[in-house]
C-alpha cells in the first residue's frame, strides 16, 4: 500500500526508496522465519524497535498532516518525524548488516547454496562462498544504492522543514 501511494504522489516520498525499503523489510522478515537462530540475536531487537519508533512518528506525522484542515501539526511532532525517524533508520540499517553477517553461515549449509557453489570454481576452493557473493550484491544494491538515498532525502527533508527560517525583507 505504502509503495501505491508513494507511486500515485500521496506522499512525498520516491517509490524508488518505498520499494527499495519495502524489499529490505521483506528479505529480513524472512530470514527471521527461515533461520530461527536469528530471532534471538540481540541485533534482532534493536531491528524491530527501530522500525516501530520509526513507524510510529512516521504515521502519526502522517495522519497529522492529513488533519491539517482542523489543526497544525505540532511542532515537536515535525522534530521528531526529521529527527528520531532518522536514527531510528540509521539504527534499523545497522542491525539488518549485522543480521546478514550472522546469517551466513546457515545460508551457506543451505542445499540450494552447496548446489550452486560446486558450479563455481572459486566458491568450490573455498575463497568465494555462494551467501558472500548474493549478500554484496545484495548489500551494494538495496542497502547501498537505498540507503543513501532515503538519508540523503531525510537530510534534505530535515534542512527544509526544520532549518533556521529566513527573515522577510521590509
Amino acid at each position: 500500500m505504502e509503495f501505491l501511494n508513494a507511486l500515485l504522489g500521496v506522499v512525498s516520498t520516491s517509490a524508488r526508496h518505498t520499494f527499495v525499503q519495502a524489499l529490505g523489510r521483506s528479505t529480513i522478515s524472512l530470514a527471521l522465519l527461515l533461520l530461527p537462530s536469528l530471532r534471538a540475536h540481540p541485533a534482532t531487537a534493536v531491528l524491530l524497535a527501530a522500525w516501530c519508533i520509526g513507524d510510529i512518528f512516521r504515521h502519526v506525522f502522517y495522519i497529522a498532516s492529513l488533519l491539517q484542515f482542523f489543526f497544525s501539526t505540532p511542532g515537536w511532532l515535525l522534530w521528531a518525524r526529521y529527527t528520531i525517524s532518522p536514527l531510528a533508520y540509521l539504527a534499523a540499517l545497522l542491525a539488518e548488516l549485522a543480521l546478514y553477517h550472522a546469517a551466513l553461515p546457515e545460508i551457506d549449509a543451505l542445499p540450494l547454496a552447496t548446489t550452486l557453489a560446486s558450479a563455481l570454481p572459486a566458491a568450490a576452493a573455498g575463497r568465494v562462498t555462494i551467501s558472500g557473493l548474493a549478500l554484496g550484491a545484495y548489500l551494494l544494491v538495496v542497502d547501498g544504492w537505498g540507503a543513501t538515498g532515503v538519508l540523503a532525502f531525510f537530510y534534505r527533508m530535515r534542512r527544509q522543514k526544520l532549518g533556521a527560517k529566513k527573515k522577510k525583507r521590509e
